[in-house]
C-alpha cells in the first residue's frame, strides 16, 4: 500500500491538459497565475471569446469564399459565367502582356440545338449542354479556361497558345462535338439530332481588350457558320 505522501507526491505530478484557452494567455505570455480567481476567471473569459470570434471568422470566410466560387460559376453547366469568363480573359491577356507570351480565344457556338430544345424538349437540351461541357473539359490542358458565353456558347481560353494550335483545337473540338447525336428520351419520339458545333478563333494581338477580343471570336465564328453551311456534305 502507497504511503499517503507518496500518493500526493505523485498526484502532483499528474497534470491538468491545458484548455485552449488557457493554451492562448500562455501564447500571449499572459498566463493565468495571477492567484486571483476573479481575475483569472476573466482572463480565460477573454481568451474564450477570442477563440469563438476567431472560430466564426473563419467560418465566414470560408462561406464568402464558396459564394464568391458559387457566383463564378454558370447556373448550368460546371464552366465559368460570361461576367467570370471575362474576368479570367482579362487576367490571362495581363499575363500575355507580361510575359510576352501567345494567347488565342475559341468562340464554339452549337448547330442544331435549337432542334434538340424543339424536339425533345429543354431537360434534354440541358443535357447535352452539359455533355458538351465535359467533353469540352476532357479535350483541354488543365490551364485552359472554359465558359459559358449564352445559351448554347462557348469559349475557351488558350494560353501559351498561337493560332496554329487554336486552328488544331478547333478542329479537334468541333469533330468531337460533330460525333454528338441526341436521342429521344424514355416516353418521346423523333429522329436522333447530330448535334454539330461551328468555332471561332483569334489569336490576341497585345493591344485589344476583353470584351473586343469576344466579339472577333464571335464574328470569326460566324464566318465560319456561314462556310460550313454553303459547303456540301
Amino acid at each position: 500500500m502507497d504511503r499517503p505522501s507518496e500518493h500526493h507526491s505523485r498526484g502532483d505530478r499528474i497534470r491538468r491538459a491545458a484548455t485552449p484557452a488557457e493554451k492562448l494567455l500562455e501564447a500571449l505570455e499572459m498566463p493565468l497565475a495571477s492567484g486571483d480567481t476573479k481575475v483569472d476567471a476573466g482572463m480565460r473569459a477573454l481568451a474564450e471569446e477570442v477563440l469563438y470570434l476567431r472560430g466564426q471568422e473563419a467560418r465566414l470566410h470560408r462561406a464568402l469564399s464558396l459564394s464568391e466560387a458559387l457566383a463564378d460559376r454558370d447556373a448550368l453547366c460546371p464552366v465559368f459565367n460570361r461576367r467570370a469568363f471575362v474576368r479570367e480573359l482579362s487576367r490571362e491577356m495581363a499575363l500575355s502582356r507580361r510575359h510576352g507570351s501567345s494567347l488565342c480565344l475559341l468562340y464554339i457556338d452549337l448547330d442544331r440545338f435549337k432542334l434538340v430544345n424543339d424536339r425533345f424538349g429543354h431537360a434534354t437540351g440541358d443535357k447535352a449542354l452539359k455533355s458538351v461541357c465535359k467533353l469540352i473539359n476532357s479535350n483541354i490542358r488543365e490551364t485552359d479556361i472554359v465558359g459559358r458565353l449564352g445559351g448554347d456558347e462557348f469559349g475557351v481560353i488558350l494560353s501559351h497558345a498561337l493560332r496554329s494550335d487554336g486552328d488544331a483545337k478547333s478542329a479537334e473540338l468541333t469533330k468531337l462535338i460533330g460525333d454528338m447525336v441526341i436521342t429521344a428520351p424514355d416516353g418521346r419520339t423523333g429522329e436522333p439530332v447530330a448535334l454539330g458545333a461551328s468555332c471561332g478563333i483569334v489569336q490576341w494581338d497585345g493591344r485589344m481588350g476583353a470584351d473586343a477580343l469576344i466579339a472577333a471570336a464571335d464574328e470569326a465564328m460566324y464566318r465560319s457558320k456561314t462556310v460550313r453551311r454553303q459547303t456540301p456534305g
